[in-house]
């Protein structure tokens, strides 16, 4: 069975949960079928992330015009064609493809889900494309075992963590009973202040710590401070801030798979927590306002007095 699949992206990770999990799946539904499945790619270059290796398809398209598209696939007749964008360039492409079968994302759906974080608004597009290529119910779609990590840097990102750890007089990173807090700051909310009164609760545990990593903060250095001058009851703070500005994905999947739970609303850290069925308190929304943000601090409460 000869497939082409269509992704565009506007930026860096753009619908790349929805394109794993149609091609992830692709496979398991069309099970007595033998693909070959191809990738039309537009918009920012797709680099090889968790999401996507280049080798798992028979081809990569990437055209230079559209023109140089219809010269090189004028001839090729492909039995099903998936287009994974709602922009009006792949629909254009798509027109000059020859199919038995063609297939889209519901533009509809998508509308009615903007309220929620674009990771679980792509599961739930791509569960839908997924059902209408099959007359079943049953259809889950799943990432589980299918992220394109590779060990050997797991395992060397473990290290340097341990060796920052320990530089600073803390335990290796198995050994902490900790929360890993993960805030990604957008339009400059949660401010510091917003995020201090998230760790309140978390603060009076004596013998927890917390890993915190702030995405995209632009007042680093005033959280930094802030952080930094809170009082602790203690005579060793648990806040660990090594890591605050730290951007490697590495890094944050090492921290949520050893923390005993990760509070994010970062959708794709979440995503993956739930793919491996790490304790997550999250946010469905990426921009976080105060009711949001008292909404994480009274479920983090909840699971710190039961846990």
């Amino acid at each position: 069975m000869k497939i082409l699949i269509i992704h565009k992206a506007n930026s860096n990770l753009e619908g790349d949960v929805l394109f794993h999990l149609v091609y992830d799946n692709l496979a398991a539904i069309l099970q007595e079928e033998v693909l070959e499945i191809e990738l039309l790619s537009l918009g920012v270059s797709l680099e090889e992330n968790i999401f996507y290796r280049p080798e798992a398809f028979k081809k990569v398209h990437k055209p230079t015009t559209f023109l140089y598209f219809i010269k090189k696939r004028k001839r090729v007749d492909y039995d099903l064609f998936i287009n994974l964008s709602l922009d009006c360039t792949p629909f254009i492409y798509g027109l000059t493809v020859r199919s038995k079968r063609k297939i889209r994302v519901s533009k509809s759906l998508s509308q009615k889900l903007n309220e929620l974080s674009s990771a679980e608004r792509e599961k739930i597009l791509a569960e839908k494309l997924l059902h209408g290529l099959v007359d079943t119910e049953n259809l889950s779609p799943s990432l589980h075992s299918n992220l394109n990590l590779k060990n050997e840097k797991i395992a060397k990102t473990s290290e340097l963590i341990n060796w920052i750890l320990e530089s600073t007089n803390q335990k290796p990173l198995n050994g902490l009973r900790y929360i890993y807090l993960h805030v990604k700051i957008d339009n400059h909310s949660p401010n510091p202040d917003e995020i201090i009164g998230l760790l309140k609760d978390a603060l009076e545990m004596k013998k927890i710590k917390i890993i915190i990593v702030l995405e995209n903060d632009p007042f680093h250095e005033q959280t930094k401070s802030k952080l930094l001058s809170l009082p602790i009851s203690t005579n060793k703070t648990p806040l660990i801030i090594d890591f605050l500005s730290y951007k490697d994905f590495y890094f944050w999947y090492v921290f949520a798979g050893e923390a005993v739970c990760t509070i994010t609303n970062n959708s794709l850290l979440g995503l993956v927590c739930n793919i491996n069925d790490w304790h997550l308190i999250s946010s469905q929304k990426e921009t976080l306002t105060k009711t949001d943000i008292n909404d994480l601090s009274k479920r983090l409460k909840y699971y710190l007095k039961h846990n």
